[in-house]
C-alpha cells in the first residue's frame, strides 16, 4: 500500500505542470465561505514553509451521492484535515469539468470541497478521503449558502 502511495505521489508530481495548464477562474473565497486557521497555525505555517515542501491542493467531494444525506461543508471538510494533523492554508468550493454528471437520485454530484496542504501532507490527506486537485478538472465556484 506504501508503494502504491509513493507511486500515486511521484506521478502526481511529473504531472502537475503538465495538468496544471488548464484555465480556472478564480473565485474570492470571503466572509462565511472563507476557512481562516487559527493565528497559531499560520504562524507554524510560516515557519515551517520551504521550497521542498511547497503546498498543492486537496479535494474530496462534497456530497458521494445525490439525494441522499447532509453535504459536507467546507468548515467540516477543513476540521476533518485538521483533525488529522493537516494544516490547511486555505479552502474553496469547486465543481469538477472532466466529467458529466446525471441529475438523478443515488448518482454522483460534481461538488468537490478543496484545501490547500503542503505536499508533505499528501499520504495523511488520501488516507482522510482527499485527492490531488491535480488530478483532475475543475472550476472554483462560490459556495452554496444552504444545502439543497
Amino acid at each position: 500500500m506504501k508503494c502504491k502511495r509513493l507511486l500515486l505521489m511521484m506521478g502526481f508530481f511529473l504531472s502537475a505542470g503538465a495538468l496544471g495548464q488548464g484555465v480556472v477562474r478564480e473565485v474570492p473565497v470571503t466572509g462565511s465561505h472563507a476557512v481562516t486557521p487559527p493565528a497559531n497555525l499560520l504562524l507554524a505555517q510560516t515557519e515551517e514553509a520551504t521550497a521542498q515542501d511547497p503546498v498543492i491542493w486537496v479535494f474530496r467531494h462534497r456530497r458521494p451521492k445525490q439525494c441522499t444525506g447532509k453535504d459536507m461543508t467546507l468548515a467540516e471538510s477543513s476540521a476533518k484535515l485538521m483533525d488529522g494533523d493537516v494544516v490547511v492554508h486555505g479552502s474553496a468550493c469547486g465543481f469538477r469539468t472532466d466529467v458529466v454528471f446525471v441529475s438523478s437520485c443515488g448518482e454522483p454530484t460534481g461538488q468537490i470541497l478543496l484545501h490547500l496542504i503542503r505536499a508533505s501532507a499528501l499520504e495523511t490527506a488520501l488516507d482522510l478521503g482527499y485527492g490531488p486537485a491535480q488530478q483532475v478538472k475543475y472550476q472554483r465556484v462560490e459556495c452554496p449558502d444552504k444545502t439543497p
